[in-house]
């Protein structure tokens, strides 16, 4: 065997090397990809929760905050205002890791359907016209996406758990409306 026939083989040889080692970290890094994106979705998936445990701290208030905010005095709408914002602005997360590839579509509509169902209720619905602009842009574009396809909308958080009415006077016909033509706000 001649020198250039042992080259020839070691090259062949070292090219496989390569190939394999390649494959192999292409394997490491889809793994990798994997465990990140379901780390990030329960990170998700409790902070979202940690909402839903700020909305079971205050039962009674979100309870008629809900229902019209007619009845709240100023602190109690500040502070439900402020519960209903920090809720809402938890879709956003959700969003942007569908932009990159770690959150499914599926979950995204799943905590889209949570929020538009609580957006439906009467006083959440005065929140949100009041501040839709301080929304963050993917969630304020998802949601008002949402509004505008009837038949995209979960029934009210109100309809859905009747206990969170608070009386039959304050029973919503059927889902808020958005309105007909876009607002300003929502260019």
């Amino acid at each position: 065997m001649d020198w250039d026939s042992i080259i020839g083989i070691a090259e062949v040889i070292g090219t496989l090397v390569v190939v394999i080692s390649l494959g192999y970290v292409g394997v490491q890094i889809r793994q990798n990809t994997n465990l990140a994106a379901g780390e990030s979705q329960r990170e998700l998936m409790n902070s979202f929760q940690s909402q839903l445990d700020r909305i079971i701290e205050k039962p009674e208030l979100v309870r008629r905050g809900l229902n019209g905010l007619g009845e709240l005095t100023d602190s109690e709408k500040f502070e439900f205002s402020f519960i209903f914002n920090q809720f809402l602005n938890q879709l956003e997360q959700p969003l942007r890791m569908l932009e990159r590839g770690l959150e499914t579509q599926d979950n995204v509509d799943m905590y889209g359907n949570i929020c538009v169902a609580f957006l439906q209720a009467p006083g959440a619905w005065e929140i949100w016209e009041q501040t839709r602009e301080y929304y963050f842009p993917l969630s304020r574009a998802y949601i008002e996406a949402r509004l505008r396809d009837p038949k995209s909308l979960p029934p009210s958080i109100i309809e859905l758990y009747s206990w969170a009415r608070i009386s039959d006077e304050a029973k919503v016909s059927g889902p808020v409306s958005p309105p007909d033509k876009p607002t300003e706000s929502d260019s």
